[in-house]
Parts: structure tokens; sequence; C-alpha cells
């Protein structure tokens, strides 16, 4: 018998944790143990027609709007071998017979925010029936270190049930899979509506992505720009004075007509600049990056959310940068402490001053005490060079840099600056707050492009303005790019920073993709314009309706709310959005027009229907390059045997046959099945 049998979520992951331990079997801190590997989920749901009893199969296996939407309650939640991977069946082999030998189990898959890596181990577990002790190791990162500690201090599991990252991602996969009929009857009513899709998707995260990017081109779409006149003032160093109304005052001093604005001008004098206050003020360093704001970054450079996502996970796994699917916005005194010694060789690979890195103790502001594996940040393996990083893809280097560089800005001082508010003389109504740099310190490493304290680049303010007319207009909408995207998400709670960039990075790409990237900024195909007018007003593509989903797997993980309750609520949004959905269908006529010729829908075959068997079914009117007639038909469905003059390319056949049902590619239907032709020989044309 060994101590522990290791569930090792990938064999790259594997052989870390052998890297660690000393090798794929032996001996540590007293143990013996055993490293197996899976291939990510080796076990998935059952189809949901495999789920239910004999009397629901046909409906719940059924696309048809008719058939929808399911009673939930009647599925078992029945798992199987994932059919994707053809090694699943041996893994699972493998796993089953070293349990034999094993007295408790180990969960050593990633631990991130979702609690995948908890259902990976538990799907393994109960797929074997193993019934012993059940440990988990929790580990910041791959590193040799954080892996020895986790196996230094395994948590036990008395249970799947106590296990509330398993129970989180366990209810969030159940609510998703049932969550596919409002895939099934979008593409449904999409078809019925006669386009031609191959699928219509919906999800929590992507139908509230691809229903924002959709209201934002149509926000642009219909701008109107509405130009407005108003007076202020400058001083000779760009320093403008403005006045501050409310909405009912707006009018007093704002004028849609320039004439009038003109004239408003000539009531004002050039005017002395009076100081009213000024402050030495200071600003820390802005948070480090989460996956998605790391892609959003560099997304103007020209890279996608997938290869920034498939190239960090590369790098990862080389040690360079630290673990990607993490919450995480701080970093953990112990992780600051093991980045310290090897700060200045970062700073000089990225050609960052180390005069700048004078703040080398822990700031309250980026450090916590409880993280999961910390902010994204450099790993603690160093790069010979930039160059080399180049083997893991094109956006490489740019990712290490960014991050790289966000990380050494925590090390340098504040940024310093002099806030003066000042007004007019003449006109104390006109005010300017200026900002006047001091000392650039950290900002000198790192900006987010999001700061505007620093507006003053000449640091001087003259003693006088001028007097102007200043002609603005209501605002442009803003271009839908990848970084508003995700300053959205990010604000209202939505998605996490990892599954943020895997969700994009999934519907920009492949024959089904929704958006598509031109020029920095989100454009809809015409499958996500069809998607986002789809799910119009409906829950699954609402902001508020996905938060609070969100937020309430989070609750099932700490125990307050309870799977069932979750998995019940995507009843509710099914049954509220069906409706919606079939609506938005009909009236796509008018909202998204008539279908072009990659989407337009082939011309129906015609059929004939009745009584066949005691039961109401339909078959092709036409069969092959033949025509059935009415009295043909009549003659099929009441079992009866029907020589026809089939008209082929080599000439007429005589051909006998009848009206049976048949299979073609898995699919069951009625037609003409032919028993005889003229010389005599069976077949099955």
């Amino acid at each position: 018998m060994i101590d522990y049998l290791i569930i090792a979520e990938k064999p790259s992951a594997g052989k870390k944790i052998a890297s660690a331990l000393g090798g794929m079997a032996g001996n540590f801190d007293g143990h013996s143990y055993k490293i197996l590997c899976s291939q990510g989920h080796i076990i998935e749901f059952k189809e949901p027609h495999e789920m239910v009893p004999v009397n629901q199969i046909e409906k719940f296996k059924s696309w048809s709007l008719e058939n929808l939407p399911w009673d939930s309650s009647q599925m078992n939640w029945g798992r199987r071998l994932n059919k994707a991977n053809k090694n699943a069946g041996s893994i699972i082999k493998q796993f089953k017979t070293a349990a034999k030998e094993a007295n408790a189990i180990v969960i050593a898959t990633d631990n991130d925010p979702s609690g995948e890596g908890e259902l990976i181990g538990w799907e393994i577990i109960n797929a074997i029936g193993f019934e012993r002790r059940v440990l988990r190791a929790f580990f910041e990162d791959e590193s040799i270190k954080s892996l020895q500690k986790a196996f230094k201090s395994l948590v036990e599991i008395p249970d799947q049930t106590k296990d509330g990252h398993y129970l989180k991602a366990d209810a969030r996969s159940k609510w998703d899979f049932l969550s596919m009929q409002l895939t099934r009857a979008s593409t449904s009513a999409v078809r019925n509506a006669g386009y031609n899709v191959k699928v219509i998707r919906q999800g929590r995260l992507k139908s509230v992505i691809v229903r924002h990017i959709f209201e934002q081109l149509e926000a642009i779409k219909h701008y109107k720009r509405l130009p407005y006149y108003e007076v202020k003032f400058k001083d000779q160093f760009g320093n403008t004075f403005s006045r501050k109304a409310n909405n009912d005052q707006i009018g007093q001093i704002r004028f849609s007509d320039k004439l009038q604005g003109t004239n408003d001008l000539q009531n004002y004098q050039p005017s002395d600049i009076k100081i009213m206050e000024q402050q030495k003020k200071t600003q820390s360093p802005v948070k480090l990056l989460d996956l998605a704001s790391l892609a959003s970054n560099l997304a103007p450079a020209g890279f996608s959310a997938d290869e920034v996502l498939s190239t960090y996970q590369k790098m990862y796994e080389a040690e360079y940068v630290s673990y990607p699917r993490t919450e995480d916005k701080k970093v953990t005194l112990e992780q600051f402490n093991d980045l310290l010694p090897i700060i200045d060789q970062i700073a000089m690979l990225v050609n960052v001053e180390g005069s700048l890195l004078t703040h080398r103790t822990p700031r309250k502001t980026h450090i916590t005490k409880d993280a999961a594996h910390g902010a994204n940040r450099p790993g603690l393996k160093v790069p010979s060079s930039l160059n080399s990083l180049d083997q893991f893809g094109k956006s490489a280097q740019s990712i290490y840099v960014m991050l790289a560089k966000n990380y050494l800005a925590i090390l340098a001082e504040d940024y310093e600056y002099q806030s003066v508010k000042a007004s007019l003389a003449t006109y104390p109504s006109f005010l300017a707050t200026i900002n006047i740099p001091i000392k650039r310190n950290y900002k000198a490493i790192f900006t987010d492009g999001n700061d505007d304290t620093e507006t003053l680049p000449t640091a001087k303010i003259a003693k006088s303005a001028e007097p102007f007319l200043f002609e603005g207009a209501n605002s442009k909408p803003t271009k839908p790019t990848m970084k508003w995207l995700i300053k959205f998400l990010e604000k209202n709670n939505v998605g996490q920073g990892s599954t943020r960039t895997s969700t994009l990075a999934e519907i920009t790409k492949g024959e089904n993709a929704m958006l598509v990237e031109k020029r920095g900024a989100y454009d809809l195909t015409e499958i996500g314009k069809l998607t986002a007018l789809i799910n119009k007003e409906t829950w699954i593509g609402a902001v508020d309706v996905t938060k609070t989903l969100n937020t309430s797997m989070e609750n099932v993980g700490q125990f307050k709310m309870s799977s069932k309750q979750l998995i019940g609520s995507a009843d509710t949004v099914i049954n509220h959005d069906l409706p919606i959905i079939i609506k938005n269908a009909r009236a796509l006529g008018t909202t998204f027009g008539t279908a072009k010729a990659s989407l337009a829908m082939p011309k129906a075959k015609e059929k004939y229907s009745g009584q066949f068997n005691q039961q109401k079914i339909e078959f092709a009117k036409q069969w092959g390059r033949y025509t059935f007639s009415e009295d043909e038909a009549k003659r099929l469905l009441a079992g009866q045997e029907l020589v026809i003059k089939y008209p082929g390319k080599k000439g007429t056949r005589m051909m006998s046959g009848k009206l049976a049902k048949q299979r073609y590619k898995g699919r069951k239907f009625y037609g003409f099945l032919v028993t005889e032709t003229k010389n005599g020989g069976l077949k099955n044309d």
C-alpha cells in the first residue's frame, strides 16, 4: 500500500509535482506516494437524453421549440468518459488500479478561483468509486518551493459535500449545461425565421459580451453630433478655466447657436488668475494586473486574447511568469519577499532604472495576508534575454515587459504632484484645477493610461487668461475595444480575469466566431449580430442578472446557498427567456434584414404527411430524381408496395419499394425503401 495517490491535472503539472517531490513515485515528508496525471476533464456529463426516463428521451434529444423547456427534475446528472479524449478510458483504468493500493487520494489539480480543479479531482474519485481518505494540496504556483509547502500541509476533505470549491464548480457546470436549452432555442428560432445558421451560442458571459458590444455599435451608428458653444478662458500655457453648472443652469452658459455664443463672448474681458489653494499630493502605484487587464493593455499592439492566453500559459509552465488563472490583485508578504532578490535582474532585463526602485518594503496597498496564487507577476525564473522568450509566442516579450514593469512600479516611490486650484479674479465662477508633477517616481516605470493627475507637462501657470469661444459637442460613444469591454466586466463583477480572456478567445475564432477585431476594436460577425438580436431583453444577456448569478455561485462555495437553489435558478432564467427569444426571432426580418447568401436558408423539401402504422409521420415528396404523386403517397402510407420508373443517369429503371423507417448518419426518418430493381437484385437505395 502507498500513503497517497496524487491526482495531477495534466502531464506537465505532474512533471512539476514530481520535480518537487523527487519523482513520479517515492517518499516525501514521511509519506509514500504515486503521481498519476489526468488530461483535464476526462469525465463529462452524458447527453441530456441519456439522463432521463425512457418516456422523456425524444423530448430531451430534440432541438425543436415545442420540446423546450426541459423539466430538469427528470435529469439524474449522470456522467461518462469524455468522448473527445481517446485516452480517457485508459487514464481512468490506471487510477482505478492504483487506487486499490492507496490509503488516500490527494487532489493536486490547479486551485483556481472557479473551483475547476476540485471538480476534475472529484470526477475521477467518483468515477473509480474511491471511498477512503481524500486530501487537498493547495499551492500558490508550480514552483518547487510552493509545491513542497503544499504537500507538507495537506488539508483533509471529509467528503465532497464539505468541499465548497467543488460545490461551486459542480453547480456552475450544471447551470451552464441547462443553459444549452437557450442555445438550442436560439438556433431553432433563427432557423425557423429563415436563416441558415450552424448554431447560435448563448451563455452567461458570452451573451453579455455580445449584447454589450452590439449596443455600443448601435450607439455609435446612431450618434449625431450636436455642437454647442460656451465661453471659456485659457492662459498662455494651455490651462483652461470653465464654469460648472447643473442641468437646470447649463442652458445659461452653453448655446446650441454659434451666434448666441459669440454674443455672450462680448461680455468678457481678459482677467488675472487668482490662486485659491495649493496642496502637495501623492499617488500610490496602480494595482497589479490580472490576465484580462494584461490582454486588454496588449490588444492595441495587435495581440488577440487567444494569443495572449496561450502564450502566457506556455511562459507559466516554463516558470517565467506566475499562475495565470488568479483573481488576486495583491501578493502575500512571502511572495513579495521571494521576488525581492531578483528585482534588479528583472529591472535590467526590461530596461528600468534601478535607482527608481527605492521602495523595497511591502506596501499595504499591494500586500495581503490572504491570496491563493497572488496577482499576475514575473516568475522566480528570469529569462536570459527578452529574445529568448520568442519561443513561446509572438506576444511573449510584450507580456513579460508589461508584467515586469507593472510589478516593478510598486517598488518605486509614490508619484508626487502639486494640485493647484485657481479662479479668475474678475470672474470667480471660472475655475481650473491644475496638477503639476514634482517627481514622477513610479510613473517613470508604468502607468495604466487611465490617469488624469498629470495634466500640465510645462508645470507653469500664467498670470492672466484670455476669453475664447469653445466649441464642444455631445460625447461620441467609445469604440468597443478590449480594454473598454474588460473595464465594463470588471466594474460589474462579471466573469473572472482568466475566464473573460478565454471567453473572448473562444468567440473570436473559428467559422462560428461572434466577434472580429478591426484596428484594435471589436465588430460583430453576422452570427454575432444575430446572437445579440435574439437575446435582446433576455436575462442571459443582461449584465445585472449575470452579476447576480456569479454572486450566487460564490455563495454556494461559501455554503451560504444550496446547489439546488442555484441550479433551480437556471429553470427560472430559461422559462423567462424562451418566449422572448421566439419573439425576437420573428422580428429578425426587420432588425437584421434579409439573410446574405452565407446565411440564406436552403429551401425546405416538400413533404407528405399522414398515418402510417398507427402513428403520424411525414416523408419527402421527392426521392432522388423521382417525385411521388398524391395517389402514390396514399398507397405508400397504406403500406402498399409501389413500382416506379426511376429516371437514372443511364436511363430509366424499374424499381419496387415500400415506405419504411430508416437511419442515415444517426438520424431516423421515414422514406422510400427499394426492395427490388428490374434485374431482380435487392437494393437499399
